[in-house]
């Protein structure tokens, strides 16, 4: 089971706990009618009638229990998929942060690069020959990058 898959397998199992608490409801429904059931009347009737009516008590509570066990699993399901969906936000951002930082990175070192290339010609050109005809002129090109 991975992480993501928990709040739902949490909700499956709440759904089996509500199953189980209707059954533990019906058992001790069962336990009342089969008390109503005995038709004779005696002193260990009597105590066999309160003994159902103690089961069936403690059955309904038992019920209960398991009602509340079920409810904590659906609290506890939503509050994983609440954390979990707040990861994936995180994470989310995180990554897209990520990629606009390689962004602006990329866009830096074309600067850079565009601000060396940019001195190299600088540098060229400060070294040109004076005279427009000069074949010098050419070599220069050449290194700025001419490909001429």
């Amino acid at each position: 089971m991975g992480p993501a898959e928990t709040p739902e397998e949490l909700h499956a199992l709440a759904g089996q706990m509500d199953d189980v608490g209707v059954q533990a409801r019906e058992l001790g429904a069962d336990l009342l009618a089969l008390r109503e059931t005995i038709g004779w009347r005696s002193p260990a009737a009597e105590e066999y009638q309160a003994t159902l009516l103690d089961h069936a008590a403690t059955t309904t509570r038992g019920a209960d229990r398991v009602d509340d066990v079920a409810r904590a699993l659906r609290e506890h399901a939503d509050g994983a998929a609440q954390t979990l969906a707040a990861i994936e936000a995180a994470r989310s951002f995180l990554l897209s942060a990520a990629e606009e930082a390689r962004s602006v990175l990329a866009t830096l070192w074309d600067g850079v690069v565009d601000a060396e290339d940019a001195r190299r010609v600088l540098d060229v050109v400060a070294d040109a020959p004076s005279s427009p005809l000069d074949p010098g002129w050419l070599e220069r090109a050449r290194q700025a990058g001419w490909p001429g």
